[in-house]
């Protein structure tokens, strides 16, 4: 069904989905595909690029580019989880 959508529509989701069904069942190298094609659609997505790199580190040949990725998704959580100065409770902080 995936794959049928992606034929008639290129859709973020859709790769991250097949690339979720490609992991489980122990394809990594095409699980990495799907997810470089959602980072691609997608580059802000955190969960895409943290899946990305879950997919290199059990790729063979790709865990050295696990590293870098896994730090890109947590930028993107950073940059996310930041609160702009006057919203929120003065009184509470938050460290990550």
């Amino acid at each position: 069904m995936c794959r049928r959508t992606l034929q008639l529509q290129p859709d973020p989701q859709a790769y991250s989905n097949l690339g979720v069904v490609y992991f489980y069942t122990g394809h990594h190298a095409d699980s990495a595909r799907m997810f470089e094609k959602a980072v691609e659609l997608e580059p802000q997505n955190y969960l895409f690029r943290g899946n990305l790199a879950d997919a290199y580190r059990w790729s063979s040949g790709e865990r050295g580019r696990a590293k870098a990725t896994y730090a890109q998704a947590i930028a993107l959580v950073q940059r996310d989880l930041e609160v702009p100065a006057g919203y929120g409770c003065p009184r509470l902080s938050c460290s990550v």
